[in-house]
């Protein structure tokens, strides 16, 4: 579910098509329950934890030329 729209922005050309979907909504995932973890025992704030997340999904949607 979480692949489908990594899969649909990749045939629409707005993100990179040498990554699995499966893989990278995978990885997305983990990471964000990690820094989910480490926001709520108060070792990131919001924006720390939110770094991460957004790194990836730039990479994934913003490919370079």
């Amino acid at each position: 579910m979480i692949a489908d729209p990594l899969r649909t922005a990749q045939r629409a050309g707005r993100a990179a098509t040498d990554v699995g979907p499966v893989r990278e909504a995978d990885t997305l995932v983990t990471v964000a329950i990690g820094l989910g973890a480490e926001f709520l025992v108060g070792t990131r704030d919001s924006t720390s934890a939110a770094e991460p997340v957004d790194y990836h999904l730039d990479r994934l949607l913003n490919p370079p030329d």
